[in-house]
């Protein structure tokens, strides 16, 4: 990527960081659970909870932690244990206060038309927030300055043609510093006064009704050491503004300092990916395109689906299924998963159901295989690692699969914080080491290879079929049997041309073998060399009319015996011949998949179970694996590796992943990512994802509908105006920004203009 567009992609980066500082969490509330809880605990009732959440509302800044403390212990007596830390949320400013000051002060064009309360009644932020330990100690870098509050005031106060150097989260965070220079080493009852009122004066303006509450503080009460140690080792995390803040700094500094790079085929579509909508209007796709459609140019949809559907393409592993896999279905799966087309990031419309289900299960099959194979090269398990239980063979890690869903599949894993993963590794996985018999790992092995290469051979077989085909011309069957019928003619003419070239050689040679006459005779010389020039051209024309005319008689000659292989296969399975062709261009809504047959799938099918047994052998018989996860005590880069052996792949939602995986902060830990509804997903919300990724897909439907963004947010962002993000305010979905770097997909619109992903159904 050249400087202008890498500095415009760290543009639009720090707009997304923006974006997301702006998306402040409403104001912290006392469940009705909690209250009713708290309420029997007051009365002095026993409850079967382990914990309660305390809640204090402040009247005023000052506040004596030792002191509240002191009077909870007595209240919360049979909950004698405290948690380490403390939450304040100071001060309180209604959201609908908030809106209906900048639509008077600061409307826009989004802002028209927009009347009434924008949230619920009672809605609220605050001011700013902190931690504190259980005795008021400030706790460092927990300090966060309401970004609304901030943002209101830089566009007040400043000056507009230097908005956009000031409205970024980098000059946000070093306010932030400031703030945590004064509190760093201070207990609250030192600071809080002083930040209460300097923040007042600063950032309230005189519209903002000043509401008769100081603040909120909560913290965490156990009824005993262990519900508490518990906790201790599940925290979740803490309080932040934007969902994907963490994750999309991880990503922007990675893109800042180069680790993220085009001389990776990733990286460079991660930074197109950053790019696509500056670029739909200011230049052309990233690369060329291929239109999978009925309307695109028959001979070039044959030679797509040859080389797509090619059967050294197709995966060696596959899941049982009663369905065969259908066409669109298994060209997505053989890109997706053939590592010489160099698609790694790629995108499907897709509205979830069957076709969406085949593709995700046989590539996780494929994975699975590709993952065993990798494996299977160690004579022990144990010989796989190094002393930090990292796989030696890095290329085991390209197979890991993470699927990112709300509506996750029948029996998937599914994680949506440390607490499920706590417990699938302590009641799934650990009790697999401790059971008595053990599995050969050194029988199951080799009988792992040995399928390994019946399947290759099988595979092998079909590609001279696909071989074949490739050989016939885009005619139905009995017309290319009528032409073997013109082989003797054009036999006949090769051989007639043959004699009329080897005549005219001759000719010529005689006529340049003519003596000299004894003196020079400019006039016979010139006559002769005229002579030879004339028949040279002559057999140039005869060489060129033989070449073509043999070359239709050998391809015709190769009808014959490529029409021999397809017999042998007849009935097995389906050719891309010109039936299937007639049958794509007919819109037909299913299409087989060519090239394998029952024989072959059952054989795959095999595979793929030999495979999983030998993983499980291999996990069984590694002592490493055992130590790495008896230690395990942070979801780390290392311990998400090893659990993506122990099952083939984990889900979790977008929401929930930064906070599942924000202790995994290595980049490419993951293989392949799969995003379902991407649609539906800001573009920005996945860069996290990404950055820990080798490979991702995004399946969604082609109609965007992308979550609006807080009201604050959309009026807020209006006020920066560059030409690198003025094609990023009306929000983007991640399916946009992946449809636009994908070299394959359909165009579709009223204008026939709007670049979609894989037709995977039509």
């Amino acid at each position: 990527m050249d400087l202008i567009s890498k500095r415009c992609a760290l543009e639009i980066l720090e707009y997304w960081k923006f974006v997301e500082l702006l998306g402040q969490n409403d104001l912290i509330s006392e469940s009705e659970d909690n209250k009713k809880l708290t309420e029997e605990v007051l009365k002095g009732n026993d409850i079967k909870e382990k914990r309660i959440e305390v809640y204090r509302t402040l009247k005023s800044p000052d506040f004596d932690a030792a002191k509240m403390l002191e009077e909870d212990d007595k209240a919360y007596n049979s909950f004698e244990f405290s948690g380490d830390e403390i939450t304040f949320c100071m001060g309180k400013i209604d959201r609908n206060l908030l809106c209906n000051y900048l639509k008077k002060y600061m409307g826009t064009t989004a802002s028209e038309g927009v009347t009434g309360d924008i949230y619920p009644e009672g809605t609220a932020i605050a001011w700013f927030t902190f931690k504190t330990d259980i005795k008021g100690n400030y706790i460092n870098f927990s300090f966060r300055l309401s970004p609304i509050l901030w943002a209101i005031n830089e566009r007040t106060e400043g000056s507009i043609q230097n908005l956009s150097y000031r409205l970024n989260k980098s000059t946000y965070d070093s306010i932030i510093r400031q703030f945590e220079y004064k509190l760093q080493g201070k207990n609250v009852s030192e600071f809080l006064h002083e930040v209460y009122l300097e923040i007042e004066e600063k950032y309230l303006r005189a519209d903002f009704e000043n509401e008769e509450q100081a603040g909120i503080l909560k913290y965490v009460r156990y009824n005993s050491k262990d519900s508490l140690e518990h906790d201790r080792t599940t925290k979740k995390a803490g309080f932040s503004y934007g969902t994907y803040s963490k994750d999309l700094t991880m990503f922007t500094d990675g893109f800042a300092n180069n680790t993220i790079t085009d001389k990776t085929a990733f990286g460079k579509k991660l930074g197109e990916y950053v790019l696509s909508a500056y670029q739909n209007t200011h230049g052309k796709p990233f690369s060329e395109r291929t239109s999978i459609s009925p309307n695109e140019d028959r001979q070039a949809m044959r030679k797509f689906f040859e080389y797509a559907l090619d059967i050294k393409k197709t995966p060696l592993g596959t899941l049982p299924c009663d369905e065969k896999v259908p066409c669109l279905s298994q060209v997505a799966i053989n890109l997706i998963t053939d590592e010489s087309a160099m698609i790694p990031l790629f995108s499907v419309d897709s509205f979830g159901g069957k076709d969406q289900e085949f593709v995700i299960d046989e590539v996780v099959a494929a994975y699975v295989v590709r993952k065993a194979e990798q494996m299977a090269q160690n004579e022990h398990p144990d010989d796989a690692f190094d002393n930090n239980y990292r796989f030696l063979n890095d290329k085991i890690n390209d197979y890991g699969i993470l699927v990112i869903s709300d509506e996750p599949a029948e029996g998937e894993i599914r994680f949506t914080d440390r607490t499920d993963v706590d417990a699938y590794i302590a009641e799934r996985v650990l009790p697999v080491f401790d059971e008595p018999n053990k599995p050969d790992y050194h029988s199951i092995r080799a009988d792992f290879l040995a399928q390994c290469k019946l399947v290759r051979n099988m595979r092998a077989s079909l590609g001279s079929l696909c071989k074949a085909q490739k050989n016939l011309p885009d005619y139905p069957r009995d017309r290319i049997e009528e032409e073997l019928n013109i082989l003797p003619r054009l036999k006949s003419e090769v051989d007639s041309l043959d004699s009329q070239i080897y005549d005219l050689e001759n000719e010529i040679i005689n006529i340049s073998s003519q003596k000299k006459p004894l003196f020079f005779n400019k006039r016979a010389e010139e006559t002769k060399q005229a002579l030879i020039d004339e028949r040279q051209k002559r057999l140039d024309v005869l060489k060129e009319d033989r070449e073509k005319k043999n070359k239709r008689y050998l391809s015709v000659k190769n009808y014959r015996a490529s029409l021999d292989t397809l017999d042998q296969f007849e009935g097995k399975t389906s050719f891309v011949d010109h039936d299937f062709l007639d049958k794509f261009y007919a819109g037909s809504p299913y299409l087989p998949s060519p090239w394998i047959t029952d024989e072959y799938d059952f054989e795959r099918e095999k595979l793929y179970h030999l495979a999983i047994q030998f993983l499980n052998a291999f996990v069984m018989n590694s002592n490493k694996m055992k130590e790495a996860f008896l230690a395990y005590d942070a979801f780390d880069a290392t311990i998400l590796q090893l659990l993506l052996v122990v099952t083939p792949a984990i889900s979790t939602d977008v929401h929930s992943a930064g906070r599942l995986l924000r202790m995994v902060t290595e980049k490419e830990t993951i293989g392949q990512l799969f995003v379902d509804k991407s649609n539906e997903i800001e573009a920005q919300s996945i860069m996290g994802l990404m950055f820990r990724s080798r490979k991702a897909t995004l399946f969604g439907g082609p109609e965007e509908n992308v979550p609006e963004p807080a009201f604050e947010t959309t009026i807020l962002k209006q006020a920066l105006i560059s030409d690198q993000i003025n094609n990023y305010r009306r929000g983007l979905s991640a399916k946009f920004c992946a449809d636009y770097v994908n070299p394959y997909g359909i165009y579709r619109g009223a204008d026939n203009k709007e670049w979609t992903g894989f037709p995977m159904a039509r």
